[in-house]
């Protein structure tokens, strides 16, 4: 039996990503992530307006009048929701921590995800993979995946992309869909997503605190490492914070440059703000993107 709180907030997350999928997520998600193919389903009396190149010569030819053959979209696509709950995601200066922000934007696609029909699946990682729930469809499978990421408890604090996309290269079929949410701080990880690119569709949600990119002026404070537990004091006046500032733009500028050499579109969420108007503005500009070509 779950805890009350948990079993409230999972309601909750339901109610709030059910009404954003319905209401603002749906079409856009439908649009971009179409089903693998086009097979015959039945046919119909011609209709004004129809495309000619749909008749059907030879049930016309029986019939004595036109007749157009319908198709219904293949859905045999599935996603894989890649979670990081290392320690660093406990960190946040906002409403929410980071692992919060990325649970709810999690369940958020989840609820897309069954919405347009389509198998969803989840991953967590840390510095290992140490949950992993097969893609299924339905409602209450979705359920069981917003429980399993409200509920989990990692058992290590460290960080290993590498380990997550090794992983996912074994266990999934090709053409997966992919969202790997992760605030992606973490090294040698490159070689092992550029494995996954090569057969997924992989789309990175990044998710930050705006304090890791400026630290306040506030003074001397102790800071703890989430994932070694390592404490420093330092001043936020001073040099230290300067070096962290550009640490920060390092790895930013790291990150940035492995998902351009990839061709990669990165989704940005920071806590604290609209993680749904992030969505929209991904799936917008890559539906338009999909129409030039």
């Amino acid at each position: 039996m779950l805890p009350e709180d948990i079993t409230s907030k999972i309601k909750a997350i339901e109610i709030a990503a059910s009404k954003l999928v319905s209401s603002q997520l749906a079409g856009h998600y439908h649009s971009i992530f179409k089903g693998s193919g086009m097979t015959f389903s039945e046919v119909r009396p011609y209709w004004a307006g129809d495309d000619v190149k749909n008749i059907d010569w030879n049930v016309s030819a029986r019939m004595n009048e036109p007749y157009v053959k319908l198709f219904r979209e293949e859905r045999d696509r599935q996603t894989l929701l890649m979670i990081d709950m290392s320690g660093s995601g406990r960190f946040g200066t906002e409403e929410r921590t980071k692992l919060e922000t990325a649970a709810e934007v999690a369940a958020t696609l989840a609820f897309a995800v069954n919405k347009n029909d389509d198998r969803v699946g989840l991953l967590i990682f840390t510095d290992n993979v140490e949950k992993f729930v097969p893609p299924k469809k339905g409602k209450k499978h979705v359920l069981r995946i917003v429980r399993e990421i409200l509920t989990f408890s990692p058992k290590s604090k460290k960080t290993d992309l590498a380990a997550g996309f090794n992983y996912i290269s074994k266990v999934t079929k090709k053409n997966t869909i992919v969202f790997c949410i992760s605030d992606f701080i973490s090294d040698g990880w490159e070689k092992s997503l550029s494995q996954v690119v090569r057969h997924h569709d992989f789309i990175p949600i990044v998710v930050q605190d705006p304090i890791e990119k400026q630290m306040p002026p506030l003074g001397w404070v102790v800071l703890e490492d989430l994932e070694s537990r390592e404490s420093t004091v330092m001043d936020t006046l001073g040099e230290t914070s300067r070096r962290l500032k550009e640490l920060s733009e390092k790895n930013e500028n790291i990150r940035s440059a492995v998902f351009s050499r990839m061709k990669i579109d990165p989704i940005h969420v920071e806590t604290g703000t609209s993680y749904v108007e992030a969505l929209i503005h991904f799936f917008k500009k890559r539906s338009a993107r999909r129409l030039k070509k």
